[in-house]
């Protein structure tokens, strides 16, 4: 059970890292896009 943990966590953690990652990056370009609206209005 422990060697069945320790092979999923890290597998778990990339994927989490990776998503939030693609979320973060979405972000600031979702804020970039809004400050870049808001000049030109």
């Amino acid at each position: 059970m422990p060697n069945h943990e320790n092979f999923i966590s890290p597998h778990k953690y990339c994927v989490d890292h990776v998503v939030g990652r693609i979320a973060f990056q979405t972000l600031c370009s979702t804020y970039q896009i809004a400050i870049v609206t808001g000049e030109k209005l």
